[in-house]
């Protein structure tokens, strides 16, 4: 993996977790879309929402020491405060739109304040609230254990835990119940990080080589069976392997997330891609606003959105996160600095 860096004055970024995150962050508009997106759809629902846990476990090993207060101030800072934000101005839109009554209004704002998944008026959102639990448990374990393998056994018994005991349909506050499913991906993230950012395919020998060429062939061609809903040929075997067959829906995310790494070393060349992949955060909060405006400008204009093709998905869902990021995120930036300031 190439090690290319951004440095500033307060963080070192790297251009392929960069372009990492714009193909993530593409799948989750995408997915979004739902049928109209084609093979797409259910596609990007077996790793979109791994993938981005995955990525935030990237930097959650960090050798400065970091008090628990610190940690929680700063989670809440770029986790929390955002979410509140991205959910308000999400409110305000779709009470315009709808022409909501100050009953659905208020039924809205205290969906917002408890965050579940599946009942929020802007429903990507329930990431923003679980990552902050995620992040946090994380921390504690990490913080108490001091060995990030013996915490990826714990979390992979909360996953466990999860499947095994807890209902499928999302009810605690924060998604409390969906960070013990999710947990699992940080904490791969975490171990992975160094490995895949210092990987060089021209230091590996030769034997080596023909692995890693092997094992990503072998990679590419399951995720495209996936793609096209091939997967049921996997699902007896997997099934078959007892109690453990529990985790093939994590092993299939990771196979595909793996292939999404080779991906991204295409994606880091286009300046554009990084530059979306920088502010995930901000799209992620504004998926639901630039969905709703932008086809009532059109409206404006007389223009009807016909997404007739998944083509035609693909490169709307492009045009989205281009206008995202050059219209709406300079501005919210300047409203966030303003907020953070007060705290």
């Amino acid at each position: 993996m190439n090690k290319a860096t951004i440095r500033t004055q307060t963080e070192v970024r790297y251009n392929w977790v960069d372009a990492l995150k714009f193909l993530g962050i593409f799948a989750i508009y995408l997915g979004h879309f739902e049928k109209a997106a084609g093979f797409s759809f259910k596609f990007v629902f077996t790793y979109h929402v791994p993938l981005f846990f995955f990525i935030s476990g990237f930097f959650a090993i960090s050798k400065k020491e970091i008090t628990f207060l610190s940690f929680l101030k700063k989670k809440l800072n770029t986790l929390i405060i955002p979410y509140f934000v991205f959910s308000f101005i999400s409110v305000l839109v779709i009470t315009v739109r709808s022409n909501l009554t100050a009953k659905a209004v208020q039924e809205n704002i205290i969906k917002v304040l408890f965050g579940i998944r599946n009942n929020l008026p802007a429903g990507s959102l329930w990431f923003i609230p679980c990552l902050f639990v995620v992040s946090i448990t994380y921390h504690l374990l990490l913080k108490t254990i001091k060995n990030k393998y013996v915490v990826l056994f714990i979390c992979l018994l909360l996953f466990v835990v999860y499947e095994k005991l807890l209902p499928k349909t999302p009810s605690w506050f924060f998604n409390i119940d969906s960070s013990a499913r999710y947990i699992i991906y940080y904490a791969i993230g975490a171990i992975a990080f160094p490995i895949i950012n210092n990987f060089k395919l021209n230091q590996l020998k030769h034997y080596q080589k023909f692995l890693f060429f092997t094992v990503s062939t072998l990679a590419i061609f399951y995720t495209a069976l996936i793609y096209f809903q091939k997967y049921s040929i996997f699902d007896p075997f997997l099934i078959s392997l007892g109690k453990i067959s529990i985790f093939r829906l994590v092993i299939r995310a990771l196979i595909i997330i793996y292939v999404n790494i080779l991906l991204c070393n295409i994606f880091t060349k286009f300046r554009l891609c990084n530059n979306i992949g920088k502010n995930t955060l901000f799209l992620c909060g504004n998926e639901a606003i630039i969905k709703l405006l932008l086809p009532e400008c059109l409206n404006l204009i007389g223009l009807k959105l016909n997404l007739a093709t998944p083509l035609t998905t693909y490169i709307y869902t492009f045009i989205l996160l281009i206008i995202a990021y050059y219209i709406l995120i300079p501005f919210e930036k300047k409203l966030f600095q303003k907020i953070l300031g007060i705290f």
